[in-house]
């Protein structure tokens, strides 16, 4: 039996990685045709979609269904049911053209808090003459996003299903601006009784809009996500489809592998299209983790083509 199932596993992985590599091959020869979406740059806050923590993050992003620890107030607020013990989580992310944001997560049996914050760094203040002609530099701004999320969830009495809640404050602020805004995100997880696969639907950054004035508002990036894992052994292959409001369907798909009985150590690999992407690789992310008793240590990379690739580290433990 033991012997049948590492060869599904074994199986169940070169099955995602041909899905994986025909995706790609889809995407840099065909669906770079469309059309740029007319809601495209229509919204702001958009560092709340930032993928937070490494595993997820090698998986392509494809976490709504299969997100099992602090990290679920990001992802799906109803998988913070699937916290069994108290953990607190790390991530830093080196994001393109010098940016750097880090995420902090803490979980407790249905009770998660999350603080992302975004360091844009310094920027060139460029200064204009009162009939618009080019004036010169005057020093740097800072450029600084932050949001603050509380989330709970719990499970429906008599069922399989689980719904969560978490909502989130967030601040921007830019040069002399300061804008603030909330937002809600409703989650939902079904786990079969029989076979280890789960389903997932969550609605994101539901809320008011954001800006420096009414004029200026702009719509919150809300997402809609529908999201599938199958988890045997431990290993995992999941796959989310994501409705966002200001462009077209993108999807993510990935999978996880434990090497050797003990579940210490983890490869991971994933891909996530998004429309309107024309570089080649961009999209393709892996990664790898190390369990140790209650801590743990994930790092993945993720392509986004001609721009470069990001990193990140995430860290956690439970006590």
């Amino acid at each position: 039996m033991k012997i049948l199932s590492l060869k599904f596993i074994a199986y169940s992985l070169r099955l995602i990685t041909y899905i994986i590599l025909s995706l790609f091959t889809l995407h840099s020869s065909q669906l770079t045709a469309f059309s740029m979406n007319k809601d495209t740059g229509t919204t702001g806050a958009n560092f709340l979609r930032l993928g937070v923590e490494a595993r997820a993050v090698s998986m392509g992003e494809a976490a709504s269904a299969v997100c099992s620890n602090s990290n679920a107030i990001h992802w799906n607020p109803a998988c913070l049911v699937k916290v069994k013990e108290e953990e607190i989580g790390f991530t830093h992310s080196v994001y393109l053209e010098g940016v750097n944001f880090d995420f902090l997560s803490f979980a407790r049996k249905g009770f998660g808090l999350g603080l992302m914050y975004l360091d844009g760094g310094k920027i060139i203040r460029q200064e204009e003459n009162t009939d618009g002609s080019y004036k010169g530099e005057n020093g740097n701004f800072m450029v600084r996003d932050m949001s603050l999320s509380v989330g709970y969830a719990s499970r429906v009495p008599g069922a399989d299903l689980v719904f969560g809640w978490a909502i989130k404050g967030i601040h921007q602020m830019n040069d002399k601006e300061e804008v603030k805004s909330f937002g809600l995100d409703i989650g939902g997880l079904y786990e079969l009784s029989n076979i280890p696969i789960k389903m997932a639907f969550v609605f994101q950054n539901l809320g008011r809009k954001i800006g420096i004035s009414k004029k200026e508002e702009v719509k919150l990036p809300r997402d809609i996500k529908i999201g599938i894992g199958y988890c045997p052994n431990g290993s995992t292959i999941a796959m989310d489809l994501n409705f966002p409001n200001d462009n077209r369907c993108s999807f993510s798909i990935g999978g996880e592998m434990f090497i050797g009985s003990e579940h210490i150590f983890a490869i991971r690999c994933g891909y996530k299209y998004t429309p309107n992407d024309s570089d080649t690789f961009s999209g393709l992310s892996g990664g790898f983790g190390l369990r140790f008793s209650d801590f743990r240590i994930d790092y993945a990379i993720s392509s986004y083509g001609d721009l470069g690739s990001t990193q990140r580290v995430s860290l956690a433990m439970q006590f």
